[in-house]
């Protein structure tokens, strides 16, 4: 786990060890064709450790309860680096609000469906307890995830119970908002890319239905979402959110979609879009 420290911050989390830091996110990275296929058959993959990709942004104010957001990256079901995030993360962090970036296992690693939401849950796990650990009071925990991540980080926002591992050694943690950012939340819809979740050949069409946040967009309607989408994406079709956001609205959730002009599935998570509805809409 890595601590980057701000530049307005008065001290950093205390009790926290320090790792290295891993490089680039986003659909593109390791993307495969649509047509294609993992071409793996899942086997027994290495354990997760939540602490290993991990890195804290811890917020400016120390005493007060604020937003913890628990950030997961993109890459096609294929990579899971957080580093591209870095720069939204420094934004909110410079806003009062405290963020971790995390990663999970892929089919990189052999890691096929429930793998890689359980890894996200156990993800979120391990960034409260690191908050709880440094005597930081989150107000709320917020999931926000990019491309994949946002499919991923819906899954476990609307069914934490469902991805609770046996294997995670921190205490379970339901998402009190979503935020997604140019999710594929239809994995069927994203058919042959979705085989980098599900394996090759796929596991069975309840498999599929369970790991497809529009088919439980009906469970926990308390929570809020907030969805960003913007209109130049080429690589993730905006018709993904406009879908997701019509089945949350009918699952009785409070939901926030925008879709600002010219931005791209790349720049969507840069700071310069990104931090300031986010912050706006958790200050709300």
């Amino acid at each position: 786990m890595t601590i980057v420290p701000g530049q307005r911050r008065g001290r950093l989390w205390p009790s926290l060890a320090t790792a290295a830091l891993v490089a680039a996110t986003g659909w593109t990275s390791g993307c495969a064709d649509p047509e294609a296929t993992s071409g793996q058959t899942p086997t027994t993959p290495a354990p997760y450790d939540p602490a290993a990709g991990a890195t804290v942004y811890p917020p400016r104010d120390l005493t007060a309860a604020v937003p913890l957001v628990v950030m997961v990256p993109g890459g096609s079901w294929v990579s899971a680096d957080p580093s591209g995030m870095a720069g939204l993360a420094q934004a909110l962090s410079d806003e009062g609000i405290a963020v971790v970036t995390v990663t999970y296992r892929t089919a990189t690693d052999d890691a096929f469906y429930p793998l890689p939401p359980q890894d996200v849950a156990c993800a979120i796990a391990y960034a409260a307890q690191v908050a709880t650990d440094a005597n930081v009071d989150p107000a709320e925990i917020v999931v926000l995830g990019h491309s994949v991540g946002a499919q991923l980080a819906a899954l476990v926002a609307l069914q934490p119970e469902e991805y609770v591992a046996d294997s995670c050694e921190y205490e379970s943690v339901a998402a009190d908002r979503l935020i997604g950012l140019a999710g594929p939340y239809d994995v069927v819809a994203a058919q042959g890319l979705a085989l980098n979740l599900f394996g090759s050949p796929p596991t069975g069409p309840d498999d599929w239905s369970r790991g497809n946040p529009v088919d439980q967009a009906d469970s926990r309607p308390e929570i809020p979402a907030l969805l960003i989408h913007g209109l130049s994406d080429a690589l993730v079709p905006v018709e993904f959110t406009e879908d997701f956001a019509a089945a949350l609205t009918d699952g009785g959730h409070e939901v926030s979609a925008q879709y600002p002009e010219g931005v791209t599935h790349a720049s969507v998570y840069s700071s310069e879009v990104a931090a300031e509805p986010i912050a706006e809409w958790l200050g709300s």
